[in-house]
């Protein structure tokens, strides 16, 4: 599914502009990244409906529980406390700091909290799943009622480990659950075009609508070039979200400003070299791992 491939790669780039830091810029260059990031403030949005759509709720609760622990857990828990070793040998915490902020789902590496949030959110839709044939419109139901909780547990952000953002997350996963039947063709949708028109509805009351309706759209877009090449792949979007930590992008920051670049194209080649060390990375640790990717989220 080469076009819900690309989807991933795309909202992995909007990640790494989110997590750009500011400190190594000038106000101008500031008042740039945050104006660029306030329109990709609900990227994550973005997995959480793609994850929705492509989840399958089959068989025993103990083989799911057993299958999704091992595609989002193990790999949290294992990148924190690698992250957390980083951290910590470069005196930014400690062992038994970054040990307890990972149990914690506050990991040091800020971008990990996507995937036990995911793994929440899959749980809660396979105990849906089991009344369904009893309450056909459970799954519209459950949408109602997380976007109106959304709208009253209101947050500055679309984006990060907030408690107010969870019904905000859970509204996009289940919204991706109902879009499941449509995966090979989004296009003939209604669902999606409603979800679309009501987002941007609501967006005049609580702006972080507004960037679900922008994910939506996004996957919509990309989910057409599918249609286009058929069952090709583009791997490793799970690596370069992963790997793309501030500490890639500072480094290679510096390396910038050393080359004597304006604050602009600073800002944009380390956006595009930081996507690019992080597609290497991708092709190294998939060769390396081998049948056993699924630790890269693939």
């Amino acid at each position: 599914m080469i076009g819900f491939d690309m989807a991933r790669h795309f909202f992995a780039v909007c990640v790494i502009i989110m997590h750009m830091n500011s400190s190594h810029f000038s106000h101008d260059a500031n008042t740039l990244l945050r104006a660029i990031q306030a329109y990709l403030d609900g990227c994550v949005f973005g997995f959480f409906i793609i994850s929705g759509i492509f989840t399958k709720f089959d068989g025993r609760f103990t083989d799911f529980f057993c299958t999704q622990m091992r595609r989002l857990l193990i790999p949290y828990f294992l990148f924190a406390w690698f992250y957390g070793l980083i951290f910590a040998l470069l005196g930014e915490t400690s062992i038994l700091r970054a040990f307890i902020d990972a149990v914690r789902l506050e990991s040091i590496a800020m971008q990990l909290y996507f995937l036990p949030l995911l793994f929440f959110s899959q749980l809660l839709g396979f105990f849906l799943m089991v009344f369904r044939q009893r309450a056909p419109y459970l799954n519209y139901i459950v949408i109602v009622i997380l976007a109106f909780a959304s709208v009253i547990t209101d947050s500055d952000y679309s984006t990060g480990f907030h408690y107010n953002l969870l019904p905000m997350y859970g509204l996009s996963f289940f919204l991706g659950v109902s879009l499941s039947r449509f995966r090979n063709n989004l296009r003939k949708s209604k669902e999606m075009k409603i979800a679309i028109l009501i987002s941007l509805v609501i967006g005049f009351l609580d702006e972080r609508f507004f960037d679900l309706a922008f994910a939506a759209v996004v996957v919509l877009l990309f989910s057409e070039i599918t249609n286009l090449f058929g069952r090709k792949r583009l791997p490793g979007s799970g690596v370069v979200y992963l790997a793309h930590t501030p500490l890639v992008n500072f480094s290679i920051v510096i390396v910038l400003f050393r080359f004597g670049l304006e604050e602009e194209l600073v800002l944009s080649f380390s956006i595009v070299l930081t996507y690019i060390f992080c597609c290497l990375c991708a092709y190294v640790v998939l060769k390396t791992l081998g049948p056993m990717k699924w630790l890269a989220l693939e």
